[in-house]
This record gives structure tokens, sequence and C-alpha cells, in this order.
């Protein structure tokens, strides 16, 4: 079965605050207040000035192969962001990241159009090449984005603020832990304008949120034979606390089993969050053998993902 055997996280050391995001966006003091106190959003990591995307990225990488992991006989490599526009054109982005590597006759795409969900499709992208593709027994996952270039992009208005990330993962055939029981994207393109939606239908995707996220995640426990109960844990997206907060009430869900420490620490890392979440739980040692846990993505448009897994 499907799974991950490997995984290694990048998160920069510097951190810029949301009054200064905020404040940059002419975002009143209210606001502000609002994104700390109740949003529970305090700051955001950001890669230092002048760093490129390959720079980040090759950083990711390499926090697999400090841990020895062997990446050089992989059938593929997926980079997946959220961001549509990430480097100018013929920017040889592949090639400035494995280059220093010696990983040039790595296979290499793209995944990109689905904003912060994108990861989840990937993940069933992931499972139908290794259904079709035989001889293809393990793939690279790597998911992040920057937004030094676009400062103004780091604020999702009323919802979020956005940090700089990469988190990798290596996905084998056959693997015996972090087993992906189930998969699933929905989508409602009535609010395919996203951020530019008119004021009545931003309401309207606001009051059917919730319901639609988790119609979405219902979905992937269904697929994976669990019910709610039986879910050890929620990596969540981190768009904030207010979400679930909401989602704990709706359906009697016990907070202290979705890990949100890092929404105040680095804020919604675009579509690295799911595997943002899982790397602390297991360095600390919260998550155990057996244990399932789901992870659950939402993007503009509106997209809703949910996959689960068992460690």
């Amino acid at each position: 079965m499907t799974g991950i055997t490997a995984l290694g996280c990048y998160i920069p050391e510097q951190r810029q605050s949301v009054q200064e995001i905020l404040s940059s966006r002419n975002c009143k003091h209210s606001e502000v207040r609002f994104f700390e106190k109740f949003h529970g959003l305090k700051q955001v990591s950001i890669v230092p000035a002048g760093q490129r995307l390959e720079e980040s990225i090759r950083l990711g990488l390499q926090t697999l192969l400090d841990q020895g992991v062997t990446i050089d006989d992989a059938d593929l490599l997926i980079y997946t962001h959220s961001s549509f526009l990430q480097v100018p054109f013929d920017h040889q982005l592949f090639a400035k990241v494995l280059g220093p590597f010696g990983l040039m006759h790595l296979r290499t795409m793209a995944v990109s159009q689905l904003y912060c969900t994108t990861f989840i499709p990937c993940l069933q992208l992931i499972e139908r090449i290794f259904q079709r593709e035989k001889n293809m027994r393990k793939i690279v996952l790597v998911c992040g984005d920057q937004t030094n270039y676009m400062n103004e992009s780091r604020h999702l208005q009323e919802a979020s603020v956005m940090g700089d990330s990469v988190a990798c993962a290596v996905f084998e055939k056959d693997a015996a832990d972090h087993r992906l029981l189930s998969v699933t994207m929905q989508r409602d393109t009535s609010y395919w304008r996203g951020l530019q939606l008119d004021k009545e239908t931003r309401k309207q995707y606001n009051d059917r949120y919730m319901d639609n996220m988790i119609h979405a995640m219902e979905t992937a426990l269904h697929e994976a034979g669990l019910f709610w109960e039986e879910l050890t844990y929620i990596l969540p997206h981190n768009v904030n606390m207010t979400t679930w907060r909401q989602f704990c009430k709706k359906i009697d869900f016990d907070p202290h089993r979705i890990y949100t420490d890092l929404i105040s620490e680095i804020g919604h890392s675009y579509c690295a969050d799911g595997l943002l979440n899982l790397e602390p739980m297991l360095r600390s040692g919260r998550m155990r053998k057996g244990d399932t846990y789901l992870m659950v993505s939402v993007g503009l448009g509106s997209f809703m993902g949910a996959a689960v897994f068992q460690y």
C-alpha cells in the first residue's frame, strides 16, 4: 500500500509578525487584534532576504539527505505549490534544485492550479502512478511556496497570513508505515472567482465553508472504513484557530486531537501544512504506531481535500 517512508521539513528561522504584515496592507488595528486574539495568528516564517525558491527547495531536500535518506533511486520527483506564479519563464527551476545534488537524472513534474489543496490531488496522482506503472516504486513529493517576491500575498483577507516553508516526503508503493488509506477531492466551482468574489457570494461561501469541509473529511473517513471516534488525530490546514474551534463545536470533536501548535508559530504555509504538522507529531513521540490521522486542505475556488493515513 502507498505510504510515507521519509519526511523532512525546512522552516526558515526568521519571523514576520501579523502586525507588520497587516500594517503593510493598511489594515485597521482592530483587524490585527482580531487575527491575534481570535484567529490565534501571531507570526509567519519567512525566508532570508534575497533567498530564491530553488535555494529553499534544496534546503528542504537536504533535510531528507541529512537523515540518510536515499533519493537518487526515486522514479519521479513531483514539486507541488499553491501560487501559480513561482519563477520566471525558462527559469529552469528543477536544474537549479537538482544539479548541485547530482540528481539531474531524476524525472520531474510540477502540479499546481488547486491553490492550498494541491497536496491532496498529488496523493491521488501518486496512487494512480503506482497502480499504472508497475515498475515505479518510489516518488519524492516536494511541497513549498514562498512569497518574498510579492509580500502582499501573505495576507488572506479576514482569514489568515501565509508563511514560507518546504516539506518533502518520500512515498513508496509497498510502505509499512504511514499507509494512505483514502484520499478524496471535492469542488464547488460556483466560487471560482476566489478572492474576487463579491460581498454576497463571499458570504454564501463562508456560510457553506464548514459544511463543505466536514463533508470532504467524512467522505475520506468513510472510504477508509472509519468513524470520527476511531480517528486518532486531525492534521489541519493552518488557516486559523477560529476554523477549528467552530469545527469542534459543530461535530463535538475533542480539540486535543487536532494538532494546531504551528498556527501561532508559523501561520498558514499554503499546501505544505499537512506534512509540516506531521513532522513534530512524530519527532515528539505524540503519534504512535497504529494511530490514524486525517490531513485536510481547503483552497480558493473552492476546493476541499482530505486524506486518511495510518502510522
